[in-house]
């Protein structure tokens, strides 16, 4: 459960995740940016990704649960990974080559703020 009040409005203990959210999130653009001056974007990316899935299949055996053996499952995990992990990570690796961490992290940060900012009835519906 969260820690919002029925009221709605926020609480210390709200602010407080959200501050450690932000710099947990934050620090690894700086991460990212003492990376890629020594590792491509790429292999960069390729690390992230393999400690990722490492962490992960750690977690399914301390549960002593298995993958999906359906084939047809990992399909769409694939273009699911590559497109909403292995090409934005990459993306971002490139860019901070580029740019400083700090304007990374803001230019990040912006995109929810904006997407999330966009009335939803707003928009046009096809009928």
């Amino acid at each position: 459960m969260t820690s919002r009040d029925v009221s709605g409005d926020a609480t210390f203990r709200d602010y407080l995740s959200l501050f450690a959210l932000a710099m947990i999130w934050s620090s690894s653009f700086m991460a990212i940016k003492v990376a890629v001056e020594t590792v491509p974007p790429v292999t960069m990316t390729a690390a992230r990704m393999i400690i990722g899935a490492g962490l992960l299949l750690g977690v399914l055996l301390i549960k002593k649960e298995r993958l999906p053996a359906v084939r047809s499952f990992w399909g769409p995990c694939f273009v699911l990974g590559l497109v909403g992990n292995g090409l934005p990570f990459t993306l971002i690796a490139w860019g901070e080559v580029r740019v400083d961490s700090g304007l990374a992290a803001i230019l990040m940060a912006v995109m929810p703020l904006a997407t999330s900012c966009w009335p939803i009835s707003s928009l046009p519906v096809n009928a």
